[in-house]
């Protein structure tokens, strides 16, 4: 699956001259945890967070352009795999999908681990086996202050709330920045720091609405949870379907911390890395790549050879070849060649492209056929521009 499968066409958008009150109001009003910042050209800029605004100080007149985040940029094609690892690398929780220069969408980590749940074998872990995070407990009577401070330091959306050691109540990260709307709209003298969402002036104004007790804006009564014995892919089921970010374990009135998507994403990237795979590489180095592009590619190709071994069930060992095909003028083809043996046999596929990347998953593409092609005679069998070969 691909970006373009899951991206989102429908997202908030902002000019890097609005004011962050504006912002920040149209987060919490239509319920998104960031949007794009865009130049007087209609140019992508970066991200404006949530939790990015948390930690800010600034006045209400404060310009978005301020608090942006820059993140990579990525194409409608790059495969799912691919984007949580980008994820995991740089931190970023959003991505910004263009075509043609054009931004065109926005994956988010939410959605790209809910389509991997689906097909890694580490959906299947069990959420005990996780280090999971535990935020420093709260009393209902503590300020919406030292809830904000905890949510900064601990880079959580929710904190729990507990009353004579008993869960309470839960606050979010949104119900947090409605008060702090309430804040910069009462302290909002041009010039004067309005404490903005994270800062202390703001917690130690007395009449701040940050001093007032977590118990007027946590959610009490049935809280969602799940347990020690619940597998990823449930967690995953739940915090997609509701659209959170972490998820309470608790047994038997227990709480023993909090699932995230952060904590998922890496046992995701961890198996990924440990997964056995047997690929040998021939021609890479004499196609006159600059380093960057060689490691792309080199990704792909583990990547497409990861897939392809999950979807067998199996171990395989991978050789792939790789030349210059076909040239017109200053452009040339690039021939694929790759081979694959397992328990079924040997099977090859060929490809030639414009595009190294579109030869290489060609090639993986076919391979994939084969593999389903369980009527697969002795010998040579060719599909498309594909030759099998089953010992």
């Amino acid at each position: 699956m691909k970006a373009k499968d899951i991206m989102h066409t429908n997202f908030l958008s902002f000019n890097n001259n609005d004011e962050l009150s504006k912002v920040v109001g149209s987060l919490i009003k239509h319920k998104k945890r960031s949007a794009v910042v865009l130049n007087e050209k209609g140019s992508f800029i970066g991200i404006v967070s949530r939790r990015k605004l948390l930690g800010r100080k600034y006045d209400a007149t404060s310009k978005a352009h301020n608090v942006v985040i820059k993140t990579p940029i990525i194409l409608e094609d790059l495969d799912l795999m691919h984007c949580s690892k980008l994820m995991h690398s740089t931190g970023v929780q959003t991505l910004p999908v263009e075509n043609k220069g054009k931004l065109v969408g926005l994956v988010q980590l939410i959605d790209v681990l809910q389509e991997l749940s689906l097909e890694l074998d580490a959906a299947k872990q069990i959420v005990g086996s996780l280090d999971l995070i535990k935020p420093s407990p709260m009393k209902s009577v503590d300020s919406v202050g030292k809830a904000l401070s905890i949510m900064i330091k601990e880079k959580v959306d929710h904190v729990l709330v507990f009353t004579n050691r008993e869960l309470d109540g839960l606050l979010s990260i949104r119900d947090v920045m409605k008060v702090a709307m309430q804040q910069n709209q009462r302290v909002s003298n041009p010039g004067k720091a309005a404490g903005g969402i994270g800062s202390p002036s703001a917690v130690v104004d007395r009449n701040s609405p940050l001093n007032l007790p977590v118990d007027s804006f946590m959610s009490h009564g049935q809280l969602l949870t799940i347990t020690r014995g619940n597998s990823l892919l449930d967690a995953m089921a739940v915090m997609h379907k509701r659209n959170i970010r972490d998820l309470i374990v608790q047994e038997n009135g227990k709480v023993y911390g909090l699932v995230t998507l952060k904590t998922i994403l890496g046992a995701f990237i961890h198996q990924e890395i440990q997964a056995p795979l047997q690929l040998n590489i021939r021609g890479l180095k004499k196609l006159d790549l600059h380093d960057l592009q060689e490691a792309r590619f080199l990704a792909l190709i583990r990547s497409e050879a990861l897939k392809l071994q999950r979807k067998v069930g199996e171990e395989l060992n991978f050789s792939m070849h790789l030349k210059v095909g076909k040239r017109t003028g200053a452009a040339h083809q690039y021939d694929v060649k790759l081979k694959v043996e397992g328990s079924h046999g040997i099977l090859m596929a060929d490809s030639n492209e414009w595009k190294l990347d579109a030869a290489i998953r060609s090639v993986f593409r076919a391979l994939q056929l084969g593999f389903k092609k369980q009527s697969a005679r002795k010998g040579a069998k060719q599909i498309g521009r594909t030759r099998m070969f089953r010992r």
